[in-house]
């Protein structure tokens, strides 16, 4: 049997040493979907970077006469100012900020939309009943003319109906 420490060199080598699918992995690439053609935002950045206080039109006709377009230009401007990659001052001139180029981030929108809610229609409650407050007796005695004056048909026929019963008619 083996000493220790042979026995434990032995299993670190084992380790250390890769194994064919290892290999195989280790050759193979990442592969990407698109390649970059005509690389306009590392230009645009390092157009603005070199070129310490230009203002946009400035940099939009430098980089046409490099072929780019005019409206991919205006539009990486536009985001690296969003992604506080580049800074415009209060006369319009550009200034980079951050020492390299980064590929840029799309920032989510955090502004909050509003949707118009629909308008609901309310059924009109019936409306409640209001108790009245005893008023004050009148110092006038109630006389027939005055109930029948001021009396409602309904109200007739229930105190028409109370006084059969009490007179039992």
């Amino acid at each position: 049997m083996p000493d220790l420490q042979t026995a434990l060199k032995e299993a670190i080598e084992q380790w250390e040493t890769p194994t064919k699918e290892e290999k195989q992995m280790e050759t193979k690439k990442e592969v990407h979907l698109f390649k970059p053609t005509n690389n306009v935002s590392r230009e645009t950045f390092t157009f603005v970077k070199t070129h310490y206080g230009c203002t946009r039109k400035q940099v939009i006709e430098a980089l046409l006469a490099k072929g780019f377009k005019e409206s991919s230009i205006d539009s990486l401007l536009t985001q690296m100012l969003k992604n506080s990659m580049i800074i415009r001052g209060a006369d319009g001139k550009l200034a980079a900020i951050v020492h390299d180029y980064t590929p840029i981030k799309q920032k989510r929108n955090t502004t909050v939309i509003s949707v118009p809610k629909e308008k609901v229609k309310k059924e009109p409650q019936a409306p409640k009943p209001v108790l009245d407050e005893p008023k004050a007796v009148a110092t006038t005695k109630l006389t027939a003319k005055y109930i029948v004056d001021n009396i409602g048909i309904g109200e007739a026929k229930a105190l028409y109906l109370e006084l059969k019963q009490i007179f039992g008619a």
